[in-house]
C-alpha cells in the first residue's frame, strides 16, 4: 500500500524545528521592539532639551536668581507655544492645563548652571501609562 501523508516522526520533527526557531526569534524581536521604544523616548527627550534651551535663552533673566537648578515643565513650554504635543504609543507626555501646577503627569527639564556659566540640561519624560519614565 502506498499511503500519502506524513508519519508521526516527521510531524514531531517539524514541530520541534518550529519551536526552536520560535524560542530563538521571539526574545530577539521583543528586544528590538523595546530598543525602538527607548529610541523614541530618547528622541523626545532631546526635543525637550532643545526647546528648553530656547526657553532659557528667552527667560534667563527671570531664571537662576539663586544657585539652585530650575525645573522647566513641558507644560511651560506648551504654554509658550514652543511645543505642541508629545504622544508616544497613545500615552500623553505633556500636560495641557492652563495652570501647570494642576498637572499630575508632565515631562520636565532640570536646568542647572555650572561654575563656568554653562547650562546643563537633564530631561525626564513622564508619560501616562508608560513604563519608560526614566530620564
Amino acid at each position: 500500500m502506498n499511503k500519502k501523508g506524513f508519519t508521526l516522526i516527521e510531524v514531531i520533527v517539524v514541530v520541534i524545528i518550529i519551536g526552536t526557531i520560535s524560542a530563538i526569534s521571539i526574545p530577539v524581536i521583543r528586544k528590538i521592539s523595546d530598543d525602538n521604544k527607548n529610541s523614541i523616548y530618547e528622541q523626545y527627550r532631546n526635543v525637550l532639551v532643545e526647546y528648553a534651551k530656547i526657553y532659557v535663552e528667552d527667560y534667563k533673566d527671570d531664571l537662576f536668581n539663586g544657585t539652585r537648578p530650575e525645573r522647566i515643565t513641558a507644560c511651560d513650554l506648551y504654554k509658550k507655544y514652543l511645543i505642541k504635543d508629545i504622544t508616544v504609543n497613545g500615552s500623553d507626555c505633556i500636560c495641557k492645563e492652563s495652570d501647570c501646577s494642576k498637572c499630575s503627569v508632565d515631562s520636565s527639564i532640570v536646568v542647572s548652571k555650572d561654575s563656568n556659566g554653562y547650562y546643563k540640561y537633564k530631561a525626564k519624560l513622564n508619560c501616562t501609562n508608560s513604563k519608560y519614565n526614566e530620564s
